[in-house]
C-alpha cells in the first residue's frame, strides 16, 4: 500500500506539470523547472531581467551581482492542491554580496540549505546548487573608489552569472531502478541603463527610470539522468529566457523623508512609490520544445508593501490566465529587514483544479553597517 501511494504521487504531480508546464514531456528532473521567487510568480514568472529589489537567481544568475549584505530565504508550495495533501515543494537559499560580487547556497557547499520536492513515501527530488554574479560597473566603482556623479552604476551597468547544481531524482523506493543524478548549470546575463542619470547628469532627483534586458539558459550542460530502468539516458529541460523591464520611481517628499532620518528604524525606507513592469519569452528546447509568454507588475509603496500581478500564456500547457501576489517588508533600519511574500499562480484551463499557492519568508543582514556603527 505505501509503494502504491507513492506511485500515485507521482503520476499526480506528472498529471499537474504536464498541465501546468508541460515539463515532463520534454526533460527529467520537475524540480529544476519552478520559479525559486515568489516576487516572480507573482508577477507572472517574468523576473530574468528584473535587477530591482528581491531578485530572482533561480531565473537569471546574473542578478546575484546586485545582492548586497546576507540573506537567507525559505519558500513552501503544496504543489497539488484537488489532487494530493502531501506533495510538496521546499527550497532554502543564502545569499552574501558586497561590492558587485554575489554568492548564493543553496546545499552547496557544506549542506546548508537546497531544494527539495518530496512526492510522499521516501520519493523525491534534491536539487543541491551555488552560484555566483558579478556586477562589472559596481565592481569597477569599488576598485576606483567612485561615487556620487562619478559612480558608473549610477548610469547603467552589465552583469554577468553562472548557477551550479547538482541534482538527484530518486523513485527507487517504488519503482526498482529509478534513481540517477546528473550535475549542470545555469548561464546569465543582463544589462541595464538609467535614462534619468543621463538626464540629470548623475544628480539625485525626484524621479528616477531604469530599463533593463536580460537573458539566461538553464540547464545549459549536456549530462544526463541515466535510469538503471531505462534504454537510454534523459536530459532535463533546457529553458532559453530573454527578458525586458523597466521601472520608475517617485523619491519621498522632502518633508516626510526628514522625518524618517529622525528615526533610525526607518532610515531604509524605500521611495514613495516605485513601478515595476517585466515581460519575458521563455522558449524550452529540449525535445519537441514549446514556447511561453510572460509579463508582470508590480507596484510598491515605500519599499514594506508590493502589490502584484502577472499574465502567463502557454499554449501547449493550456494556461491562459493571470497570476497574482502580495509582499510585505519590515526594515530595521539599514541593519537588518524580514520579509513575507505570497503568491497564486493559475493551473491548467478546464482542470478544476484550484490555483497553487506559494509562500516564502526571507531576512537581511548588513553587516557593513553594524559594522561602521560598532566603529563609532
Amino acid at each position: 500500500m505505501k509503494g502504491l501511494r507513492g506511485i500515485v504521487a507521482i503520476a499526480c504531480v506528472f498529471a499537474i506539470v504536464s498541465t501546468y508546464q508541460n515539463a515532463f514531456a520534454q526533460g527529467t528532473a520537475v524540480s529544476m523547472m519552478f520559479e525559486q521567487s515568489i516576487r516572480t510568480a507573482g508577477m507572472g514568472g517574468a523576473g530574468v531581467a528584473v535587477p530591482w529589489g528581491v531578485t530572482s537567481a533561480w531565473g537569471n544568475p546574473a542578478t546575484l551581482g546586485y545582492a548586497q549584505g546576507w540573506g537567507w530565504d525559505e519558500t513552501r508550495t503544496q504543489l497539488v492542491p484537488g489532487l494530493a495533501s502531501d506533495i510538496f515543494l521546499r527550497s532554502q537559499r543564502m545569499t552574501a554580496g558586497f561590492g558587485g560580487v554575489g554568492v548564493s547556497w543553496s546545499g552547496q557547499p557544506g549542506g546548508v540549505g537546497g531544494l527539495r520536492l518530496d512526492y510522499g513515501d521516501g520519493v523525491f527530488e534534491r536539487v543541491q546548487s551555488w552560484g555566483v554574479g558579478v556586477s562589472a560597473a559596481t565592481l569597477a566603482d569599488r576598485f576606483a573608489k567612485r561615487t556620487g556623479e562619478r559612480s558608473l552604476a549610477r548610469y547603467g551597468d552589465v552583469a554577468f552569472g553562472e548557477n551550479f547544481k547538482d541534482c538527484t531524482v530518486d523513485f527507487s523506493s517504488v519503482i526498482f531502478g529509478s534513481k540517477a543524478r546528473a550535475k549542470n548549470h545555469d548561464l546569465g546575463v543582463l544589462a541595464r541603463v538609467s535614462p534619468s542619470a543621463f538626464l540629470r547628469h548623475g544628480r539625485d532627483g525626484v524621479w528616477d527610470a531604469d530599463v533593463a534586458f536580460g537573458h539566461s539558459v538553464l540547464n545549459a550542460g549536456d549530462e544526463k539522468f541515466d535510469f538503471l530502468d531505462e534504454e537510454e539516458a534523459t536530459p532535463p529541460s533546457r529553458i532559453r529566457r530573454t527578458g525586458f523591464a523597466a521601472t520608475a520611481s517617485l523619491a519621498q517628499p522632502t518633508a516626510m523623508h526628514a522625518a524618517f532620518e529622525h528615526f533610525p528604524i526607518l532610515s531604509a525606507l524605500g521611495p514613495l512609490v516605485r513601478l515595476t513592469v517585466s515581460f519575458d519569452h521563455e522558449a524550452i528546447v529540449t525535445g519537441p520544445g514549446y514556447e511561453v509568454d510572460r509579463s508582470g507588475q508590480e507596484l510598491s509603496l515605500l519599499g514594506v508593501v508590493d502589490l502584484r500581478h502577472g499574465h502567463v500564456k502557454d499554449l501547449e500547457g493550456e494556461i491562459l490566465d493571470d497570476t497574482r501576489g502580495i509582499g510585505f517588508c519590515l526594515p530595521l533600519g539599514k541593519i537588518a529587514a524580514f520579509r513575507w511574500d505570497y503568491a497564486e499562480i493559475p493551473q491548467a484551463r478546464d482542470s478544476g483544479l484550484p490555483n497553487v499557492t506559494r509562500r516564502s519568508w526571507s531576512m537581511w543582514v548588513n553587516p557593513a553597517e553594524i559594522l561602521r556603527r560598532g566603529g563609532k
